[in-house]
């Protein structure tokens, strides 16, 4: 597939292939339209398409070399990869004086999600004194006494 600025990238796909009706042969051209600035979305697909291949093959702290492919495609071509981010500057400046305003802004949770997801309206209950765990006790005691008797009368 030969292609240059301004000229049309040609190519040509050849399916050939096995049926149950017998053998399949399909041809299709690719290529009339130009490549170039005049259609700039085939190299951000190209890039796209290289960054994710290149990741492909990182596994550890020792490929650099891959890590500054990927960073140069995504400076190249304005894309966000996993080692670079882009933060929009305004060069206006709305407040000129310099004060701030805090602001409490409430956000609304998704729906379905309780307030327990932000660790509101939780209860706080106060630890039982020592009356009640002393009261407690002395019931689960009964109740094994008195089961201890039941079975020693049924024997």
């Amino acid at each position: 597939m030969a292609s240059g600025v301004g000229r049309p990238a040609k190519a040509t796909l050849t399916l050939t292939g096995a049926t149950a009706g017998g053998s399949y042969d399909s041809t299709v051209s690719f290529g009339d339209g130009p490549s170039g600035p005049d259609n700039p979305a085939l190299g951000y697909l190209w890039a796209r398409s290289r960054i994710a291949r290149i990741s492909d093959y990182i596994s550890g702290a020792h490929d650099d070399e891959l890590r500054r492919r990927i960073v140069s495609l995504g400076l190249t071509y304005n894309l966000l990869t996993k080692f670079t981010s882009f933060v929009a500057v305004d060069e206006i400046v709305r407040n000129p004086d310099g004060q701030a305003t805090d602001v409490k802004q409430p956000l609304p949770l998704p729906k379905g999600v309780s307030n327990l997801a932000v660790g509101k309206s939780i209860r706080n209950y106060s630890e039982p004194s020592l009356a009640h765990i002393a009261g407690m006790l002395l019931v689960a005691l009964g109740f094994v006494l008195l089961r201890r008797r039941s079975k020693v009368s049924m024997r």
